[in-house]
């Protein structure tokens, strides 16, 4: 009987871990369609003087966008066969729908997509959605802040001389949340040079290992070659000792 419920107990887990993998696939590419229209949505205010009609436009587009990652994450937690630990393991996701400040990082999620093309292309490619994403955060986080990050384009400055780890001592953010995109802006920055720097390693190691085969069959070809014009030389000189014999 103990033995029957727990088969049952697994088929169930099964077949809800393999609903929860389609819906996954499934809603990847229309969330990131919506995180990048998330973008325009929330750099508009700042980059435009806006009416008040488009303005209200731009809000109810933007809790439309945040109720759908509401909802695809309460769809994720439903079909999860263990909710607790989904949530533990996509806490993140979580903390971007509770906190509103923090939604653009949902761009990070663009990261299921990038590792399917890895190496160099797909490290800058994850490195320009992070600095979108980090000044994008840090623009709603220092724009009251008095501090000298006040504006997109000072914070996309910032993100960019930050994840290069280059630094400017006259622009930084003052505030918690900004301090927090910051360090982790930083540790993008330390790895992505170490990605870039394995690559480049990893270059000269195959061109290294490419070099001895390269060199054999090149003297596997002047010895071929040598082989025919023995050959040849052989088969000459046997020819003219033939005709001297019917000479004398």
């Amino acid at each position: 009987m103990i033995r029957g419920e727990e088969d049952k107990v697994s088929t169930t887990q099964e077949r809800r871990t393999e609903q929860l993998e389609r819906f996954e696939r499934a809603d990847e590419i229309p969330m990131l369609v919506l995180a990048l229209v998330m973008v325009p949505v929330l750099l508009a205010p700042f980059l435009y003087d806006l009416t008040a009609e488009a303005e209200r436009i731009l809000l109810a587009a933007n809790r439309l966008i945040w109720a759908a990652f509401a909802a695809e994450l309460l769809a994720r937690v439903y079909l999860a066969p263990r909710r607790l630990a989904y949530l533990s393991q996509y806490w993140f996701d979580v903390v971007i729908v509770v906190l509103p400040i923090l939604r653009p990082l949902r761009l990070i999620r663009a990261m299921r997509l990038i590792m399917v093309r890895r190496g160099v292309e797909g490290s800058l490619l994850f490195a320009l959605i992070a600095v979108a994403a980090s000044a994008i955060v840090v623009t709603f986080a220092e724009q009251d802040a008095g501090g000298a990050i006040d504006g997109f384009d000072v914070a996309a400055w910032w993100a960019i001389t930050t994840i290069t780890t280059v630094g400017y001592g006259d622009t930084y953010p003052v505030t918690a949340v900004g301090r927090s995109v910051a360090a982790a802006l930083m540790l993008v920055g330390i790895g992505l040079f170490g990605v870039l720097t394995a690559s480049v390693a990893a270059y000269f190691v195959e061109s290294a290992q490419e070099e001895p085969g390269t060199v054999e069959s090149s003297l596997d070809e002047v010895l071929g070659e040598l082989r025919r014009l023995h050959d040849r030389l052989d088969a000459a000189g046997i020819a003219e000792g033939g005709a001297a014999t019917r000479d004398a």
